[in-house]
């Protein structure tokens, strides 16, 4: 193939458009980006690297940015803090559970022992027994007639139902944790009728945990006939 003088002349020119061409191309956005920091006045050039994201082999970003590590930080922060309030809540519940039961347990069983001792007593000692106050005293005369078995005595001592046997030593019917308040006896006896009280208790107990403490309370209330 032959080339003419104006072959050369059209091939120079081509050449000249490429060159022109290929000043002017359009930079991607890495280098735009990178252009605009070197215009920064901060700009280290020797750090650029580490600015800039790394991919992993997907092609994705492996860093986490500084947002991302916030809202981390903060979610991760309001589960724990929601799961600490939800133990707590359980453990006080439970303490509060524990407490009420010691609670009614404690003024049950006295209860349940001046129930007896009433049910088995010949008489009721009305001018030995203290009626209408809170600080009650109920006095019965018991059966066998000597001193080690009678009278039977329940009142209220330093905040603990207490019993007397006869001669014998004062001993506690209720448990030390326990604060009982009220111990109030109400003589219904009428007349023709066997000896009637109505027998009213309230007692209370506080127990103090690691971050607050839990009281419960409770009343008890009946009424006992003589069974002699």
């Amino acid at each position: 193939m032959s080339f003419t003088p104006n072959s050369f002349s059209w091939l120079s020119l081509f050449r000249k458009a490429l060159h022109c061409h290929s000043e002017h191309v359009i930079p991607s956005r890495a280098e735009e980006r990178t252009a605009t920091m070197q215009r920064m006045p901060w700009f280290d050039s020797a750090h650029h690297d580490m600015l800039e994201p790394h991919p992993d082999s997907s092609g994705n970003r492996s860093a986490f940015t500084l947002i991302e590590l916030i809202l981390y930080v903060a979610i991760s922060s309001m589960v724990v803090v929601a799961m600490m309030n939800i133990l707590m809540t359980i453990v006080s519940t439970r303490q509060k559970s524990s407490v009420g039961s010691s609670v009614q347990q404690n003024l049950r069983f006295a209860m349940d022992r001046i129930t007896l001792s009433t049910h088995q007593a010949l008489a009721l000692n009305t001018g030995t027994s203290t009626f209408g106050s809170d600080n009650g005293v109920l006095s019965l005369t018991m059966t066998g007639g000597t001193a080690a078995v009678t009278p039977m005595i329940y009142t209220l001592c330093n905040g603990h139902i207490c019993a007397k046997i006869g001669n014998k030593p004062t001993f506690v019917i209720t448990g030390s944790g326990v604060l009982v308040d009220q111990f109030r006896i109400t003589n219904l006896t009428s007349v023709g009728a066997p000896a009637t009280i109505k027998v009213q208790m309230h007692g209370k107990e506080t127990v103090v945990g690691a971050t607050n403490q839990n009281t419960a309370s409770f009343s008890l209330e009946t009424s006992i006939s003589l069974r002699q």
